[in-house]
């Protein structure tokens, strides 16, 4: 999940702009044309040289926020492990993003949770007009929490491995 804080957001005295959700999409794409990454090879070798799978997910979601943030912006990334049962945050970019995803868990709905459950993207552009999460956006008002963006990835299984 990325979360983004609003426009403007305010931290040490200074207004940063931050884009909305849906740019961080365009964001990534230009990133990658720009910069001529092989995003794929990068993560096939950051998967390589991380010794354990929390590693890896935390070294992932620095790259996602390295490579989507705009110069000044706050962006947040964490991944959320649902278990049937439970959830909890594996990895994260930082606290304020555990903290966010733990809301989530403690109200038992919001926007990241829905993506883990229904397998679709899931899209707030401002989590303080969004109808669909009540509870969680009273829990994240005053916070700066302003879009968020939850995503579902499956973790491949082949036969035989173990």
């Amino acid at each position: 999940m990325i979360f983004l804080a609003p426009p403007p957001f305010e931290r040490g005295g200074s207004t940063h702009q931050s884009a909305g959700a849906t740019d961080l999409i365009d964001a990534a794409r230009e990133a990658q044309h720009e910069t001529g990454k092989d995003y794929s090879g990068l993560l096939q070798d950051m998967l390589l040289e991380t010794s354990d799978v929390e590693g890896f997910l935390t070294d992932l979601t620095r790259l996602t926020v390295d490579t989507l943030a705009a110069p000044g912006q706050e962006l947040f990334s964490g991944v959320t492990l649902l278990r049937p049962g439970s959830a909890g945050t594996v990895a994260s970019d930082s606290e304020e993003s555990r903290r966010f995803d733990e809301l989530q868990y403690r109200v038992d709905s919001g926007p990241c949770l829905e993506a883990a459950r229904t397998n679709n993207t899931v899209l707030v552009r401002d989590i303080t007009t969004d109808p669909r999460w009540e509870e969680y956006a009273s829990a994240t008002a005053g916070s700066g929490l302003k879009s968020i963006l939850g995503r579902r990835f499956r973790w491949i299984t082949m036969p035989g491995a173990a």
